[in-house]
C-alpha cells in the first residue's frame, strides 16, 4: 500500500527591492507556521496498534485517543478491528 505523500507548509518571505540607501532595507520576517512532527514506523512482527501508539504516545496525550489518531492519519478504519501488515508504513502524529 502506498500512503499518499504529507504536504510539507513552509514559511515564504518577500524580499523587496533596495531603494536609493541601504539604511531604508527592511528585513521580511517569515510567516509562522505551526507545524506538527509527523515521524513514520514501519510495523514489525507482533506489533499492535496499541503497542505503537504506546512508544510514540506524547505526555500529555491519552493513550486511547492517541490510538485513534494514529488509525484516522493513516486510514485504517476502526482502531479496534484494524489490521496491520509486516512492513507496513504508518504516519505517526
Amino acid at each position: 500500500m502506498v500512503l499518499p505523500q504529507q504536504a510539507k507548509a513552509t514559511a515564504t518571505a518577500t524580499v523587496e527591492a533596495p531603494t536609493s540607501t541601504p539604511s531604508s532595507l527592511t528585513t521580511p520576517t517569515p510567516a509562522a507556521t505551526a507545524t506538527p512532527a509527523r515521524r513514520e514506523y514501519v510495523v514489525q512482527e507482533d506489533d499492535t496498534l496499541y503497542g505503537i501508539a504506546e512508544k510514540f504516545k506524547p505526555p500529555e496525550k491519552n493513550l486511547v485517543d492517541f490510538v485513534r489518531e494514529i488509525a484516522q492519519v493513516n486510514n485504517l478504519g476502526d482502531p479496534e478491528s484494524a489490521v496491520l501488515r509486516l512492513g507496513q508504513t504508518l504516519i505517526i502524529p
